[in-house]
């Protein structure tokens, strides 16, 4: 917590990779990233089939990613969900990987709530991607400008459920708020709400 973490050509600021062994170390419970600084890796956060929060983070000048949270939700469908809120990103990533935060495969229940996300309108950017199976992802309170796409709803396989909630968020100055793609696969249940009522109705 509170740190400055900065690498000129490092991959991860923060992830569960470990360096020594080679490998991931999965199922992580109850981690908390809160209030740090990170900036000029290929990722700032790199984070794999683990359960917590990301919150009050300035992530920037990333070279690949801000923000990339990848779940494990089929087998074995734990540790559980993880909260990403509060965070700023700013000026990441580039190219086809040009996504300040990444959320792919997640667990029922997680929670990308109150960030602010301004981006850069390059060519292939989203500030927002959402990859894959989602089981009650909620992306709630978000303030997205400047972004060429805002939010990226996006299937390349088949798997079980994708269901995406966005409530109340904003998001201004770019070229396409709200994209849903489906390019491979079949998905039984897949269901994108958008508001749902005026309480949670965005603004595009």
């Amino acid at each position: 917590e509170g740190f400055t973490i900065s690498s000129a050509g490092g991959m991860h600021g923060i992830s569960n990779y470990d360096t020594v062994a080679g490998s991931w170390v999965y199922d992580l419970e109850d981690y908390r990233i809160l209030n740090n600084e990170i900036h000029d890796f290929d990722y700032g956060m790199r984070i794999r089939r683990s359960s917590g929060e990301i919150s009050g983070n300035n992530v920037h000048d990333t070279y690949l990613t801000g923000i990339w949270v990848e779940d494990w939700p089929l087998a074995p469908a734990t540790p559980g969900p993880s909260t990403i809120s509060g965070n700023t990103f700013l000026n990441n990533g580039s190219g086809a990987t040009d996504y300040d935060l990444r959320v792919e495969d997640t667990y029922t229940g997680t929670l990308v709530s109150g960030n602010t996300v301004t981006g850069g309108l390059g060519a292939s950017e989203s500030c927002i991607y959402v990859r894959n199976q989602a089981g009650d992802l909620t992306l709630s309170g978000n303030q997205i400008s400047g972004c060429t796409t805002g939010v990226w709803i996006r299937t390349t396989a088949s798997f079980p459920i994708q269901k995406v909630n966005l409530q109340g968020n904003t998001i201004t100055g770019g070229t396409t708020g709200i994209n849903i793609e489906q390019t491979a696969g079949t998905v039984p249940n897949q269901v994108v709400m958008i508001g749902g009522s005026t309480a949670n109705s965005n603004s595009i």
